[in-house]
């Protein structure tokens, strides 16, 4: 049993989720319409990039809040090539009908904007949506280690950790001293970033369609949140314990089990099994390739929560293939990457 564990903790270095190409999902009514809406001046960014339907905006978290770090470690260390960066910003351009706000997750070590070398690494998907009509937020947080390797598998003893999975992602999101295997500061934590982030431009006189803050927190049930990988499943998390409006999930939806009290039947982590909050799948959307390495453990976690192919989620066969810079993108990341499947993604996260 221990090696089939840390099989699985080897294997799922990622979430993911997916579904049918010929599925057509449900329309959202628009969270808000602003159809005198302006674009802010680039002049409030760190840095910026004007694409087709509006400009990306990158936001420096330390200049926010010196108590939150921009990279994990130092330039002497490895550990500071992974995760963080810098925060990313679509907005759409002047006159734009907003249909809504979307907060988006980059998935383990990645960066939404990448201050070594320039650039938005989301660039297609954040362009996506802009022309779907969404301010869409990427929000820079404590990625610098996988969940279901780094940090709950990989190990017969991350196993014997209870609720190991769901306390990280809790952990994360809120900056609570929850896990013991991670160790995610208030000033690095998903809200607390979000809430620093939206304070910065509403007094650079930004106009947001909707009160995405209430009394210090988030009004998540007015956001719609996305998120590949790891980040697809923090959004699943914050649709599930924080009733976040619409879920979109991009190769992504699976968390290694524990062995506290017992290795669950189903093999997956507590939090997915945990029915004292009801899940609306109908709020949920996802997408995944049968290219994935982590395809099957994806597609039982969809089978958990009910989620049906062709209506929850959509599957592709997105094989690696090479982007405009040359670099081959795997399966994995051709969810949120490859430009063939704008429109599966658009179903998925911008209906």
């Amino acid at each position: 049993m221990k090696n089939y564990l840390i099989f699985i903790g080897c294997i799922i270095l990622f979430s993911a989720c997916g579904g049918s190409d010929t599925a057509k999902l449900p329309i959202n009514a628009p969270l808000s319409v602003e159809p005198s809406y302006q674009q802010p001046n680039a002049a409030i960014c760190d840095a910026s990039l004007d694409v087709e339907d509006g400009l990306l905006c990158a936001i420096q978290p330390s200049r926010l809040d010196s108590n939150s770090r921009d990279e994990f470690g130092v330039n002497s260390n490895e550990d500071y090539l992974l995760g963080f960066g810098f925060h990313a910003v679509a907005f759409p351009k002047n006159g734009s009908a907003i249909r809504g706000v979307n907060i988006h997750l980059t998935g383990s070590y990645g960066r939404p904007y990448n201050q070594f070398s320039g650039n938005f690494p989301s660039k297609i998907f954040l362009n996506e949506s802009l022309a779907a009509g969404y301010i869409t937020i990427q929000v820079a947080y404590d990625n610098r280690y996988a969940i279901n390797l780094d940090q709950c598998g990989g190990s017969p003893e991350k196993f014997g950790i209870d609720n190991c999975a769901g306390d990280v992602r809790l952990e994360k999101i809120t900056g609570q001293n929850i896990s013991s295997v991670t160790d995610t500061p208030l000033e690095d934590s998903i809200e607390y970033r979000l809430i620093k982030l939206i304070s910065y431009f509403e007094n650079q006189g930004v106009i947001f369609p909707i009160n995405m803050t209430n009394s210090g927190s988030i009004n998540w049930n007015q956001l719609s949140v996305s998120g590949h990988s790891q980040g697809g499943g923090h959004a699943l998390y914050l649709g599930k314990y924080f009733d976040a409006a619409y879920v979109c999930m991009l190769a992504a939806g699976f968390d290694v089990p524990d062995s506290i009290p017992a290795l669950p039947e189903e093999n997956i982590a507590d939090w997915f099994l945990d029915d004292s909050i009801p899940l609306d799948i109908n709020k949920i959307r996802a997408l995944v390739s049968i290219d994935d390495d982590s395809y099957s453990y994806l597609v039982t976690g969809y089978e958990v929560l009910d989620l049906q192919q062709g209506v929850h989620y959509q599957v592709f066969s997105g094989a690696p293939y090479f982007n405009s810079d040359g670099n081959q993108i795997s399966g994995h990341g051709a969810a949120i990457a490859d430009p063939r499947y704008q429109s599966l993604r658009r179903e998925a996260c911008f209906p």
